[in-house]
Formats: C-alpha cells, sequence, structure tokens
C-alpha cells in the first residue's frame, strides 16, 4: 500500500501509518475469518515496486481467478476471460506468448 502524504511533516507520515494499520488486506476466501494483518515497514527496504506489463500479467490474473471467489460485478469479465483460456476450475496453461502472438498476426 502506499500512501499519499499532505507532506512529509512528521505528524502528516505519522497519521499515514495510522490509517495504513488499519486497513486489512487478505482473500475474499477468507472474509468470515480474516487472519491478523502484518505491518511491515518497508522505509529502508529495497524491493522491486515496478508493476510488470508482459505476458506474466496473464498468470497472475489466471492465478486470481481459480483462487478466488466470483461475485456479481466479475460476470461482466467471465465470458471475456474464457474466450483467452483463463476459466474458474480449469487450469489454463495457455501459452500466453503463442496466444497473443497468433493474435497480432490476425489482426
Amino acid at each position: 500500500m502506499r500512501s499519499n502524504l499532505k507532506s512529509h511533516a512528521d505528524a502528516d507520515v505519522q497519521k499515514s501509518i495510522a490509517y495504513g494499520k488499519k486497513v486489512k488486506f487478505y482473500p475474499l476466501s477468507q472474509i468470515g475469518n480474516p487472519p491478523a494483518t502484518v505491518f511491515t515497514d518497508v522505509k529502508d527496504a529495497t524491493f522491486a515496486s515496478t508493476i510488470k506489463y508482459d505476458l506474466s500479467f496473464f498468470t497472475l490474473l489466471d492465478r486470481l481467478v481459480q483462487t478466488e471467489p466470483w461475485i456479481d460485478r466479475d460476470r461482466a469479465m467471465i465470458d471475456q476471460l474464457r474466450s483467452i483460456g483463463i476459466e474458474k476450475g480449469k487450469p489454463s496453461g495457455a501459452p500466453w506468448g503463442s496466444f497473443f502472438s497468433a493474435h497480432l498476426r490476425n489482426n
């Protein structure tokens, strides 16, 4: 999670940290009994925070579809995802690079 601070004054930083500690992250499948959220300050940690805009996105999307329950607002995407091989309860095993290369060649 990332905060947009009013300023970098200590009071604003502390307010942001306090708010961040109120937010809970857990899978929807655990909504009835959510686990405790652990707060980790990464201020001095080095980590890769760049979003990958490559075909690995579809592998992560498939993993999300397989592990999270569908809710009503998701229904608009179900057929679109199925058209590229992502379907709940069915391992995709889709060769994303081949799929999109073929699609780009044919369009």
